[in-house]
């Protein structure tokens, strides 16, 4: 399964705390080692939802790394964000992986949904070591697109805390704008509250497996 790479990947960085969120056809999710959380409302909620499913029985504390579970992704990618959260400023709550090579996506123009991403600076001299920062992320930007997120983030410990905080405070005033939330509108929201999120740019290294085409794709990849 593909889940089963993810995991291998995470293990291999020496993540082995892993909560897996279950939907559609969650008896298959059988492999050992593996905490699960439920999302029973999976037809009729969003990806923030299962995350907040996540979160609300997360009580480790420290930090925390969310990705898709049909997204296969390098090692060094976690590697990357780690270390862009350890140089970043004290106050950066959460560092993302961003593809420079939008344009090549395979998510384009699929009836799929793009996460693209402006940064506070485009990839670059400057945008390669300075630190850059989230200004809006979604599928259809009014303004410069810089890349597209790989549905990988790394929040530190105190981001992590934020993120559980904002999740509860978006549920108690909209618990139905929530279940339709994508995670786009979550970076958004997040932007908007005044964080700090970190964007680490790359080129390539992943791949989002939604078709039969890419399943072929994923079998090299591995």
């Amino acid at each position: 399964p593909l889940l089963a790479h993810i995991v291998a990947t995470y293990r291999n960085a020496g993540i082995s705390d892993i909560t897996v969120v279950r939907g559609y056809g969650k008896d298959s999710i059988t492999l050992p080692g593996l905490a699960t959380v439920d999302n029973d409302a999976f037809a009729e909620t969003a990806e923030v939802a299962s995350l907040a499913c996540a979160m609300a029985v997360d009580a480790d504390g420290g930090p925390l790394v969310v990705s898709y579970g049909d997204v296969l992704f390098r090692r060094h990618l976690l590697d990357m964000l780690a270390d862009a959260l350890a140089a970043a400023a004290a106050d950066t709550l959460a560092a993302i992986a961003v593809d420079t090579a939008w344009q090549a996506s395979r998510n384009r123009g699929h009836g799929r949904r793009p996460d693209f991403v402006t940064g506070s600076r485009p990839y670059g001299r400057g945008g390669a070591i300075d630190e850059v920062t989230l200004q809006a992320m979604g599928c259809e930007l009014g303004v410069r697109v810089d890349g597209e997120w790989m549905g990988l983030v790394r929040f530190s410990a105190s981001g992590a805390r934020r993120l559980a905080e904002t999740l509860f405070a978006w549920q108690s005033e909209d618990a139905q704008g929530l279940a339709k939330a994508h995670m786009n509108q979550l970076f958004n929201r997040l932007v908007a509250e005044g964080n700090s999120i970190r964007v680490v740019y790359t080129t390539g290294h992943w791949l989002d497996v939604n078709h039969v085409d890419d399943l072929v794709l994923a079998g090299s990849f591995v």
